[in-house]
């Protein structure tokens, strides 16, 4: 469909560029002004409506896990025209073609799709975070627990997640783990896989 508002603006004698927007949309458009001259543009907005919304770990994005959706033009300079936090955007793009694409920062995470916008043509997008929701704690150990540490590490050593809470929970990519849990005199270590999509605990003995 078209966007459709009218505004009225007095001008001096000239040439002027009138923008109108709406959305991720625009129109741009030459007019010229003469002395004691009406004149009447018509800007045409021909726009889609594009509903994004994305998955985390087999589950609907909620607002607490930091998620970013960016939308690119890949028209053009393929600069980001739009970014927002909400889990699931409702906006309006004008036909061509977009890089949708959903980020969680915090957890090195993505995911993206190109798509082509038609006039007129409602779109839904659906973006598939690949992640696991995993939890990990110390089996019959007290709140009195104190000076512990868990750190989680990827096959290639890298430190993905540390806290010194006494349970932890994450988000993790899939792929293989390690997580080390030290208190002040027990050191315990076990290894892990991740699947997407799986909500999983993790129970390691204080012994």
């Amino acid at each position: 469909g078209a966007a459709s508002e009218a505004i009225s603006q007095t001008l001096a004698a000239g040439t002027y560029y009138v923008t109108a927007r709406s959305g991720g949309a625009g129109a741009r458009e030459r007019l010229a002004v003469g002395a004691g001259e009406v004149v009447v543009r018509q800007l045409n907005l021909a726009l889609a409506s594009v509903k994004i919304s994305a998955l985390v770990a087999g589950q609907p994005a909620t607002a607490d896990q930091g998620l970013v959706y960016r939308i690119t033009n890949l028209d053009g300079d393929k600069r980001e025209i739009m970014r927002s936090l909400q889990p699931v955007l409702s906006t309006s793009l004008s036909p061509g073609r977009y890089k949708i694409a959903a980020h969680i920062d915090k957890h090195h995470m993505t995911a993206s799709e190109e798509v082509t916008i038609e006039s007129g043509k409602p779109l839904d997008i659906r973006l598939d975070i690949a992640a696991a929701e995993v939890s990990f704690k110390i089996s019959g150990a007290s709140s009195a627990l104190s000076e512990q540490y868990w750190v989680i590490t990827d096959d290639k050593g890298y430190a993905v997640a540390r806290t010194l809470a006494k349970d932890l929970k994450t988000l993790l990519s899939p792929g293989q783990y390690t997580v080390t849990h030290e208190s002040r005199d027990r050191r315990h270590a076990a290894s892990f896989e991740v699947k997407s999509g799986e909500h999983q605990v993790i129970e390691l003995s204080p012994n």
